[in-house]
């Protein structure tokens, strides 16, 4: 073979591989588009589900009517006190939130397979969602004394004041996700309990999740890690399940069932077999 036919023959391979590639790519982009399509057509459905089960019993509103006065009932049992205390720890958590985020972002460029930290701008909760989750949370005693301990667990509890979602390709997923660990725990982040693994789960639900110290400020927060598949499942269901809370529990079933045709398209990404314990997940590479 002369110089000129390697050279050829190196360029055709390379053109090859691009078409390639830029087949996955397309590929992965027209799959997250029907997931999202899907969501949007199950969303629909769970909605159909809530309102003939509001009908049912006789609540002439909208389910996102609903939805809207059941939150505002949770953010109401706080005091104001308990809700300063909130504020407080929001406060806190901006601050926090400051410093995390660029060390997480160099641990995003220093690992191969991870694209990026998706949520930006929603890194921290908003006062709303939290009052609202504390004040779901607390019980019916009318104790005050009481449910003001109880505010005070409630509160020490929440691990995702400040939250964050790393995302990695299909194909790239186990390895990059095991060494975003490894680097996260080298940046000097400390991995609370096991991770959440739901990659293992027949139906429903498909990802990580896991909660971390940051030593610097003390601040806990959530790292989730998705493909870009199973990222937009997770966002477009999200209001199934606001839904399905304010249905008759004997539903929640069909609202499964609802939820899982846009689960289950998700691919489950090889080297994340398993019982769902999360062992595929030890012995990051970089550690």
């Amino acid at each position: 073979m002369s110089a000129e036919d390697e050279v050829a023959g190196k360029a055709a391979e390379h053109i090859i591989a691009r078409v390639v590639e830029q087949a996955g790519v397309h590929d992965a982009e027209t799959l997250v588009q029907k997931i999202e399509r899907v969501s949007t057509e199950q969303v629909a459905e769970a909605e159909k589900l809530a309102a003939t089960d509001a009908l049912r019993r006789g609540e002439n509103r909208a389910p996102g009517e609903i939805l809207a006065d059941m939150e505002r009932s949770h953010a109401s049992r706080l005091t104001e006190v308990q809700r300063a205390r909130a504020r407080a720890a929001l406060d806190v958590a901006r601050t926090n939130e400051e410093s995390i985020t660029p060390r997480l972002q160099q641990v995003v460029q220093d690992t191969p397979g991870i694209e990026r930290l998706a949520g930006e701008g929603n890194w921290v909760k908003t006062q709303g969602s939290l009052d609202r989750k504390l004040g779901g949370r607390l019980g019916e005693t009318t104790d005050a004394n009481a449910l003001d301990r109880q505010f005070t667990r409630e509160l020490d509890k929440v691990n995702d004041m400040v939250r964050y979602t790393m995302v990695a390709p299909e194909s790239e997923y186990a390895t990059a996700t095991r060494d975003a660990i490894a680097s996260m725990k080298q940046e000097g982040f400390v991995l609370e309990g096991a991770p959440k693994d739901a990659w293992a789960n027949p139906t429903g639900y498909r990802g990580v999740n896991s909660t971390w110290l940051d030593p610097a400020t003390g601040q806990r927060f959530e790292m989730q890690f998705h493909t870009p598949e199973s990222l937009a499942a997770k966002e477009g269901t999200h209001e199934i399940y606001d839904f399905a809370r304010v249905a008759d529990q004997q539903l929640a079933p069909q609202f499964d069932a609802v939820q899982n045709k846009v689960f289950d398209l998700v691919p489950i990404p090889d080297g994340t077999s398993g019982k769902g314990n999360g062992s595929w997940l030890l012995g990051g590479g970089t550690s």
